[in-house]
């Protein structure tokens, strides 16, 4: 989580020793308090001191840490995103179209430079719910979670327009909802831009009658699968969906989220899961993780409802395989002969795992020259490395003599590995 060099978590707060749950509640509290009211100049080391400050219980809040630099700053997004028109009451099977605008909070200017892409989430209003009470009395509270509309739209010189059709099924009482907007500019990956926004949710319209279920193509991995195939235990279903008026992923009605089972026996919501095209809100992909599925044969059955609350199923089988160790799919050495630099491409079977590559030279009679060793946490499915001769070893890596390349990786999760090997010739 930490250690990626992908990308995910900048840093995390944890624990060294046990600890209770009175004393994560106290310093989870004292936490959010301390980011809610630190400005934008504060460092995450100063943050988290302010945090243990006020969160005195003892010695115990001594076993809670940081992992992380503590001279950083968190990134805020430098500029803020408001309604260029204040959008009318969503309905019920109304077409929407929201417009808004990137700014500066400077001087309250519409940023004419922004290009990029804009994420847009739709809330119905907020439902009210209770804790278990587990350790004390139930406590109420409420939260935003009927999500009407995931998708995302083109920024243009500042500016977009999100359009799409209210579901049937939403709270048909009027209040306020919220709208969660993120702004990225093009070739950034960071949030430049971000708000959360009211919006009026409630009533509906009369539209056109609409009988027409969407249109699903579902597949494991890749759109070269077929049903029956065998597939690796950890698989990825995707779902392609198309309808003219939307795809209902909101859980305010009954029985109408997007659904999968598995074996008649497990049932899975996928509201959450899709996601509608750039700019489209008539298709979308459900993309759902299969993880250390055992082997055996599976069927699975798949509903999806659109706005209008039209049902269209899905089902396939396909057989999960014996799971198999890591694997190269491909190994590529260049260039070879090489002289000072070389490089090796390697594509393996264990996509978004941790795995380990150990690349060493030897001649021929086994002596080893030189080992490249290197952890990759959530690897992509290829890995690239160029190794210079450069090193501790570059006096012994003669030219013109036949050496042996080893190449090694592992699979830090179950230590799976494979191997192969080859010549190099370095010349002069």
């Amino acid at each position: 989580m930490v250690l990626s060099p992908r990308g995910a978590a900048i840093g995390a707060i944890s624990t060294t020793r046990p600890v209770y749950s009175s004393t994560n509640f106290t310093l989870s509290k004292a936490f959010y308090e301390t980011l809610i009211k630190s400005g934008t100049n504060a460092r995450t080391g100063d943050i988290f001191k302010e945090t243990k400050n006020k969160a005195l219980s003892g010695s115990l809040n001594r076993n809670f840490t940081l992992l992380a630099d503590p001279s950083m700053r968190l990134a805020r997004a430098q500029k803020r995103i408001r309604w260029a028109m204040p959008p009318d009451t969503l309905r019920a099977l109304q077409k929407v179209s929201l417009q808004g605008e990137v700014y500066n909070p400077a001087d309250g200017l519409t940023d004419s430079l922004f290009e990029g892409m804009a994420s847009v989430e739709i809330y119905d209003k907020q439902s009210a719910f209770k804790t278990l009470g587990n350790e004390g009395n139930p406590e109420s509270y409420s939260e935003f979670r009927t999500r009407l509309f995931n998708g995302s739209v083109k920024v243009v010189s500042g500016k977009f327009t999100c359009d799409f059709i209210m579901p049937k099924d939403i709270d048909y009482r009027t209040g306020t909802g919220r709208a969660n907007i993120f702004a990225y500019q093009t070739g950034n990956t960071l949030s430049d831009a971000a708000a959360q926004l009211n919006v009026i949710v409630g009533g509906s319209v009369q539209p056109a009658a609409d009988h027409t279920p969407p249109e699903l193509e579902a597949y494991l991995n890749s759109a070269a699968f077929k049903p029956g195939d065998t597939v690796d235990p950890s698989s990825v279903l995707y779902v392609k969906v198309s309808d003219d008026n939307g795809i209902n992923i909101s859980d305010a009605g009954i029985g109408h989220g997007i659904t999968l089972t598995i074996n008649d026996t497990l049932t899975v919501t996928l509201n959450n899961y899709f996601t509608a095209d750039l700019n489209d809100y008539r298709s979308g992909t459900i993309r759902y993780p299969l993880e250390n599925m055992p082997a055996g044969k599976y069927v699975i059955r798949l509903k999806v409802w659109d706005t209008y609350n039209n049902l269209s199923e899905i089902a396939f089988d396909f057989q999960v395989g014996i799971p198999s160790g890591i694997k190269f799919n491909a190994l590529t050495i260049y260039p070879n002969p090489f002289h000072k630099d070389f490089s090796f491409e390697l594509i393996h079977n264990r996509v978004n795992e941790d795995v380990e590559v150990i690349f060493s030279i030897l001649l021929n009679n086994g002596q080893l020259l030189s080992t490249f060793q290197k952890q990759y946490y959530i690897s992509e499915p290829m890995l690239k490395e160029t190794l210079s001769t450069l090193d501790p070893g570059e006096n012994r890596i003669q030219y013109n003599v036949p050496l042996l390349y080893q190449i090694r990786i592992r699979s830090l999760k179950d230590n799976s590995s494979d191997q192969r090997s080859g010549k190099l010739i370095r010349y002069p």
